[in-house]
């Protein structure tokens, strides 16, 4: 009698090692860590930040009144990225019939690719603009995602939420950025004079923060 196998199922731990591939990526590509100074002690704020150099620049930037401390970056990125990656572990087992599958499948590909670059174009380039670019295409990739997964699947649209109202809410921020900030990869200097309500850190000529 010939043998049936069971159709190939991808399974929680799959998505685990998922989450720590894009996450090694993302920090592959993110701006180095710059050495401390000769007989510099890091301090406790130092030690708690996930990314110094990220923080720093981020801090740096001049910022709305509505931004989010940098601390909250990482707990909130990983509660998204454990979510989203549910969902798509539903999407990878669904049947090919289900409604808009392909299509959200590529568009979970084009969101890991932003993710995973973000870092590298913002911080490392130094570049407001693509910043705003990234989260805004982000943006609208999740919405659609979420209203096509709504017609397909509710469990899988729920996956979707978390990280589509945080980058709602994220956008408007990066655009505020875009504006009021100079772009060092374009060498472009602030488009409009945007007033700073967030707490910022001195910067010297090069838009860096000042030692």
């Amino acid at each position: 009698m010939k043998k049936i196998h069971a159709p190939f199922r991808f399974r929680w731990w799959h998505g685990a090692l998922f989450l720590v591939a894009v996450t090694l990526a993302e920090r592959l590509l993110s701006p180095e860590e710059e050495p401390a100074n000769a007989g510099d002690k890091p301090g406790e704020e130092d030690r708690e930040k996930t990314n110094p150099v990220i923080n720093d620049y981020y801090q740096s930037l001049r910022r709305p009144a509505w931004s989010p401390p940098d601390w909250l970056f990482a707990p909130v990125w990983l509660f998204n990225n454990v979510v989203s990656i549910g969902g798509l572990l539903r999407l990878l087992n669904a049947p090919d019939s289900l409604p808009h599958r392909r299509e959200l499948l590529r568009m979970h590909a084009v969101h890991w690719f932003l993710f995973t670059t973000f870092s590298y174009v913002y911080a490392r380039l130094r570049s407001p603009v693509l910043g705003a670019v990234w989260t805004n295409a982000d943006t609208i990739l999740k919405v659609r995602s979420l209203y096509l997964a709504a017609k397909a699947d509710p469990k899988v649209a729920y996956s979707y939420l978390p990280v589509t109202l945080w980058l709602a809410y994220a956008s408007p921020l990066t655009v505020y950025q875009a504006l009021a900030n100079p772009d060092q990869l374009f060498r472009t200097p602030a488009p409009l004079s945007l007033p700073q309500t967030a707490t910022e850190v001195p910067k010297n000529a090069d838009g860096d923060p000042a030692e």
